[in-house]
């Protein structure tokens, strides 16, 4: 495998100190080497130091030279979840390249049947107008067939199900908006510049959400109860960061989450069906009955 970016190798490197324990630089050299990719330890060490320039993790050095070692200190910060995703992205596809060589191999693969999210091109042209603060105009197609001219400060792009969103101010209303890439037709950069303060930064908005974010609405502490094997899964694959297990009831486990409760927090609950049911608050434990009983109205 050879690697044909350095961000390929930073990745390789960031990935080996996380799934190693006391990884030493002689170690990062021969796991490089072994995978296709062999340099000195001066280039191992310029590696290092582009990874703690990165969001979301710090590499440490510990112990005394010639002995020491490596390991990672975690930010809580949004962009750890971003950069392990791309770990993850990284390291599948530097797999499938390798193995996917061997016919053998090409057969004890199942793929999944999805197809590629449309509106993937317009990436190329949004990524350089954010990160030069350009305004971009496009026609929007909304899925009740409306469309309109829209011109945009993009600030952010977001993945969501399978689906990628531009997180922009409209300047028709000066609103922070989400706009699905698939919907996205004749983008167009402008020589219109714009500045993102931090005082209007709109990250804060996912802070307390599942999925995209809402303009409204408070934050609420959350106790769902989950079955146990169910509970395995929340374990490994949490619904928000907030999340945290906090105790045994009625022979399951009890869930706390502290989130505004948007439609994207009550289709995860739908989708582990009676695996799991919301404790508390009342007032969302209602809105899911209602939810439930209109439903159940569909099938009468």
């Amino acid at each position: 495998m050879s690697y044909t970016s350095v961000y390929d190798r930073h990745a390789a490197i960031l990935d080996f100190i996380r799934c190693n324990s006391k990884p030493r630089t002689a170690d990062i050299e021969n796991y490089l080497e072994d995978i296709g990719d062999p340099i000195g330890i001066r280039s191992i060490q310029r590696a290092l130091n582009k990874l703690n320039a990165m969001p979301g993790v710090t590499v440490i050095k510990r112990g005394l030279s010639p002995n020491h070692w490596y390991e990672l200190e975690e930010d809580e910060t949004e962009e750890t979840p971003l950069l392990y995703s791309y770990l993850e992205s990284s390291r599948l596809a530097n797999t499938f390249k390798s193995e996917l060589q061997d016919e053998k191999a090409m057969g004890q693969i199942i793929y999944p049947d999805v197809p590629l999210s449309k509106g993937l091109d317009n990436i190329a042209k949004l990524i350089p107008a954010i990160k030069k603060r350009k305004q971009v105009s496009f026609e929007y197609h909304k899925f009740t067939g409306d469309i309109s001219k829209r011109v945009v400060c993009p600030y952010y792009l977001k993945q969501f199900r399978k689906r990628w969103y531009l997180i922009a101010k409209d300047t028709k209303d000066d609103t922070v908006k989400s706009f699905g890439l698939d919907r996205i037709e004749k983008l167009k950069p402008t020589n219109a510049s714009f500045k993102l303060l931090k005082k209007d930064d709109p990250k804060h908005l996912f802070e307390n959400v599942i999925g995209l974010f809402e303009k409204d609405g408070i934050p609420t502490k959350i106790k769902i109860w989950s079955e146990p094997y169910n509970a395995n899964y929340l374990r490994t694959l949490p619904l928000h960061r907030s999340q945290k297990e906090i105790g045994e009831q009625n022979g399951g486990y009890i869930f706390e989450l502290t989130i505004v409760p948007n439609f994207e927090f009550y289709q995860e609950i739908l989708r582990m069906s009676y695996n799991v049911k919301i404790v508390s608050p009342d007032s969302v434990k209602q809105e899911m009955i209602d939810t439930l009983k209109e439903i159940r109205s569909y099938y009468q």
